[in-house]
């Protein structure tokens, strides 16, 4: 055993507080883009003209939502890396061997240009098939034969889809002529429908690290008697 067990708990709740966040300033996101959309409908259909006052506050809406966007965004990702990383580490201390990766890629996979399109999912794999708590104490390498749900698929799927719209509408954005009512509401509409994949990717983590921090710490568990000292070294939860 290379490292003891350490708990997921304080990781889980700080990583699931940040994506709850996320998903309440993506919502307010939505909330300023429908009513930015709804303001340049009326300047592009030349009546019910929205007053000098209305566009300001749209934009200072607009602002507020992209500070809040930028912030919310460093903070979910250090979260869910501190998650993430901690979960994998944790896989020698339940019973299991013959890893794919060393530790670091828990971390640096994620920052990897195209190698973060499936590196991440891959341990997580790893982490769900080596956290089984059905599985005998000692399971050497037999955890590398499991199935992983169709959960890890779908929040895979979601995360990717996310990750490549959100390029693409950024850069449509930076190409794109805002300037005109008719360019800032297409921006609108692109940042609407980026927002809602945001949102359900958000979700999809939030469960997978609720179950996942509950598989291992159910395998926790059932292989104490087996291996009490390497799981009683560090019982902290930092």
């Amino acid at each position: 055993m290379d490292q003891p067990f350490r708990p997921l708990t304080t990781r889980a709740r700080l990583a699931v507080a940040a994506l709850g966040l996320t998903m309440l300033v993506d919502a307010f996101s939505v909330y300023a883009d429908r009513v930015e959309t709804h303001l340049m409908d009326r300047l592009i259909a030349r009546r019910d003209l929205p007053t000098l006052a209305a566009l300001t506050a749209s934009d200072h809406r607009q602002e507020l939502a992209g500070s809040l966007q930028l912030a919310i965004v460093i903070a979910a990702a250090v979260t869910w890396v501190l998650w993430f990383s901690r979960a994998y580490v944790n896989v020698s201390a339940l019973g299991a061997y013959g890893l794919r990766f060393t530790k670091g890629w828990a971390v640096g996979a994620w920052f990897v240009p195209f190698l973060n399109l499936w590196r991440p999912k891959q341990i997580a794999d790893d982490v769900w098939r080596a956290s089984d708590p059905e599985e005998v104490p000692a399971q050497g390498a037999s955890w590398n034969l499991k199935r992983v749900p169709v959960l890890l698929n779908i929040w895979w799927a979601a995360w990717i889809l996310d990750s490549v719209f959100g390029n693409y509408a950024v850069r449509r954005s930076l190409e794109g002529d805002t300037s005109t009512p008719a360019g800032l509401r297409h921006a609108d509409q692109l940042d609407i429908a980026v927002m809602a994949i945001d949102l359900l990717a958000a979700v999809l983590a939030v469960v997978v690290i609720v179950k996942l921090t509950s598989r291992q710490e159910r395998r926790r568990a059932a292989v104490a008697d087996a291996l009490p000292v390497e799981l009683g070294q560090a019982s902290g939860d930092a």
